[in-house]
């Protein structure tokens, strides 16, 4: 049989069809969240490739066919996978210029682009810059002025389960606004509690900020200058977190709870479940 990536589509449960690859649950271990990347095949090859973030497996198109199809296959010897934490640059200037070559490396090879589309928000790309090097998702911060602040790094599943880390942010923590000019004259915004929910609240064109470094990371001051009513949306779990600082920046914070429905727990995850515009009618009465 002549393999092709639309018969290894039809084959692969929850598979989702990119440009030049395609994503799907991995046959190789217990998978409940697509993690298995099949690529087009080069003209030059004699087989397509594919590879799991999640468990390290990797080989040929036949290889994976046959585990779709119940045979037994041979297992490829990868070893157990040893992940150290990327050497990132202690200056400003070293974190910019890195960002800017994951991006660029982003914007010359589509098939990069598998996790900001996973997540939803690849229209955020360009604008916010966005990049993937060596295994993290990088997201470059500026401030108002248009200066770079810092650098925040996202692990892909992968490396996240061999390390147990999700961020890095190196430098003094800050705020990551997607879009400044429609933050600031907005006359109501959104305050998120991470980066990825951010991205998904700019892709509906919502006003919106998160702290770099987490939930606790967050300074009331920060918003000390913005005239606009401040509404924050926090994760399943974090509304106390949300409620204090709404509190804690006077009469213009309000507390705004979304409806988290089967296995969703922050608003990004509405984007990749497809429910993107649930998520824009649940906080368009807040804008």
């Amino acid at each position: 049989m002549l393999l092709t990536l639309d018969s290894i589509a039809e084959r692969l449960p929850q598979a989702t069809r990119y440009d030049g690859y395609i994503a799907g649950l991995c046959p190789f271990h217990d998978d409940n969240r697509p993690s298995l990347l099949v690529y087009e095949k080069d003209p030059t090859a004699r087989e397509g490739w594919f590879r799991c973030l999640a468990c390290g497996e990797q080989g040929t198109w036949s290889r994976l066919y046959d585990a779709l199809n119940g045979m037994a296959p041979q297992t490829v010897g990868t070893g157990a996978s040893s992940y150290s934490l990327p050497i990132v640059p202690k200056t400003k200037e070293g974190r910019e210029h890195l960002a800017l070559n994951a991006h660029e490396a982003v914007m010359k090879n589509r098939a990069m682009r598998w996790y900001w589309e996973l997540r939803g928000v690849e229209e955020r790309i360009e604008s916010n810059l966005l990049g993937y090097w060596d295994g993290w998702a990088t997201i470059p911060v500026y401030n108002r002025y248009g200066d770079f602040d810092t650098l925040v790094l996202r692990a892909g599943r992968h490396i996240q389960e061999e390390t147990g880390l999700r961020y890095l942010s190196p430098g003094t923590p800050t705020l990551f606004v997607p879009d400044w000019p429609l933050f600031l004259r907005a006359r109501s915004v959104f305050v998120v509690y991470g980066m990825i929910d951010a991205l998904a609240l700019a892709v509906l064109r919502l006003p919106v900020a998160t702290p770099t470094s987490g939930k606790d990371s967050f300074k009331p001051e920060w918003l000390s200058g913005l005239p606009a009513r401040v509404c924050f949306v926090p994760d399943q779990g974090e509304e106390e977190t949300a409620l204090k600082h709404a509190n804690a920046i006077g009469g213009r914070g309000r507390l705004v709870t979304l409806s988290y429905p089967g296995e969703l727990a922050d608003p990004a995850d509405y984007l990749s479940s497809g429910k993107k515009d649930l998520l824009l009618r649940e906080l368009a009465k807040w804008v």
